[in-house]
């Protein structure tokens, strides 16, 4: 008679699978009602994209994103990975929880909307607007001093680097409810701005110069305004964790190229938008930005209409935009 041969992790995996059935039950019956309520009971408007975050660094990376997909991973793995088991918790939320609220920030997190679209008006001006949130435009010019065409901007929020026709034209923005032209820490609409002092270095009397740092829920972004030197180490720590730095690279009054290409290498954020340089439209003297990306080794940038960009799909590596100079 031949002898029956057992698996020998058979118990292992049998047991996996079924503390895999039972945790959605725990779940729904003991945590996720309490969870559910407190979550119910918090801001959509505000939570949002913190949530949307939370989940995006769940989900698998192997795009399993289905409950039962995941189990069957489990079983014929056979082991119990504590990682693992955290995902099925959040993905037993998901699916379980009859909360808007959550199937909506899952459906954002999965397909990867955008959330921010930054706008290059020209110069060091920008418009950067966060679904539901306040729309804010930096160092707006006078179109008359430094060329490109008059603005005819809508935003709440204004920030000014320093007083000068091509960094603080407020009447070529309606609508506006702050202007913030100093340092400090603002929150306004749900959006944490902080304003730093970097003297411009350059002129023979140190100018002001406010950088300004802007936390649009998990997104951060980065003006550096006029900069005309490289920030010491204590002044980049003290900025965090920047995604989206706005940079001066065509000299001038602001940064030259390779002093640009050190400061990205100091703050390394996900993602550089050129900006204060030479173009067709401005009779400034200033360089062009093809010295920039020969200072930072790119031969072909990504270029667009429009920066459209949410945590989710920030590149790993630092990646160099240049925007097209909206209309």
């Amino acid at each position: 008679m031949i002898p029956l041969q057992v698996e020998r992790h058979a118990p292992l995996k049998t047991l996996a699978l079924v503390l895999l059935l039972l945790m959605p039950m725990a779940y729904r019956y003991v945590v996720l009602p309490i969870r559910t309520q407190v979550l119910l009971q918090r801001s959509l408007k505000e939570h949002k994209a913190k949530l949307s975050a939370v989940i995006a660094t769940h989900l698998d990376k192997d795009g399993i994103t289905s409950y039962s997909a995941m189990i069957l991973k489990t079983a014929r793995g056979g082991l119990l990975a504590h990682k693992l088991i955290e995902k099925v918790v959040v993905l037993t939320i998901l699916f379980r929880c009859e909360s808007n609220f959550l199937c909506y920030n899952y459906k954002v997190c999965k397909k990867g909307k955008y959330n921010m679209d930054i706008t290059w008006y020209g110069h060091s001006c920008f418009r950067i607007t966060e679904r539901n949130m306040i729309s804010v435009v930096t160092d707006p010019y006078d179109a008359s001093s430094i060329g490109y065409k008059p603005l005819k901007l809508k935003a709440q929020v204004v920030t000014i680097s320093h007083d000068s026709p091509g960094h603080s034209y407020l009447d070529g923005v309606n609508g506006v409810d702050y202007v913030l032209r100093g340092p400090g820490e603002y929150e306004i609409g749900g959006v944490f701005i902080h304003g730093t002092m970097m003297y411009n270095k350059k002129a023979e009397t140190p100018k002001r110069n406010i950088v300004y740092v802007m936390s649009f829920g998990d997104l951060t972004v980065a003006h550096l305004g006029d900069l005309d030197h490289i920030p010491n180490q204590s002044e980049v720590d003290a900025m965090g964790d920047i995604d989206i730095l706005l940079v001066p690279v065509g000299g001038g009054a602001g940064l030259h190229a390779s002093q640009a290409a050190e400061v990205v290498s100091l703050i390394e954020p996900s993602i550089v938008v050129p900006m204060h340089y030479q173009t067709p439209h401005t009779h400034l003297s200033l360089d062009p930005v093809d010295r920039f990306l020969r200072e930072m080794g790119i031969s072909t940038p990504v270029e667009e209409d429009v920066l459209k960009i949410s945590k989710a799909n920030l590149p790993e590596q630092t990646q160099i935009v240049i925007l097209a100079l909206k209309d």
